[in-house]
């Protein structure tokens, strides 16, 4: 009769163990007291390389992994869009290095799998029909992320951040669009 109840005991405790749940949190941004959308809707500005209706609809993708100290270990920039502005976006997001709250699994901080931000550069005055090129940008960003989840990679996705611009050509001296 002892042995069946330590061994009815043993196996509650074994099966309670088994059904403990991983509660894990994202990283969280915490820069000068602003969180990743207000920090990047102060700091980011439109890029004058796309001040044109031709790329009027530009989505790249900021890539980035953090250490368990909150610090930025890996940041690189993808899409179709030159090395200047690749290199801008690089420095934004570098400049939250050590800002973060890292991630935490079980209450402990450790490394983040890899952090993906999109990013779509929009030109507001310019008539888009559509599909058009967006579309495709679109549909490779979508392509690469899935890339990485099938290399093996955990990827965070954020939502969607929209950087508007006007083209200067169509302002009036206070730089707000004409109606």
């Amino acid at each position: 009769m002892k042995t069946k109840l330590i061994l009815s005991g043993l196996m509650i405790a074994i099966s309670w163990v088994g059904m403990a749940q991983v509660n894990d949190q994202v990283p969280q941004l915490g820069y000068k007291g602003q969180g990743l959308i207000q920090y990047f809707a102060r700091s980011l500005r439109y890029p004058s390389e796309l001040d044109s209706c031709d790329k009027s609809r530009i989505l790249v993708a900021v890539n980035f992994k953090l250490n368990a100290s909150g610090k930025i270990t890996f940041a690189e920039v993808t899409g179709n869009i030159g090395d200047s502005t690749k290199k801008y976006l690089k420095e934004v997001i570098l400049k939250t290095s050590g800002h973060w709250k890292p991630r935490r699994v079980n209450g402990k901080a450790v490394a983040s799998n890899l952090m993906v931000l999109p990013i779509l550069f929009k030109m507001s005055n310019c008539r888009i029909e559509y599909p058009t090129v967006f579309q495709e940008e679109l549909d490779k960003s979508v392509e690469q992320v899935f890339k990485f989840a099938s290399d093996g990679q955990n990827c965070t996705i954020f939502d969607l951040f929209t950087v508007v611009g006007y083209r200067i050509a169509e302002s009036d001296t206070s730089g707000l669009p004409k109606k």
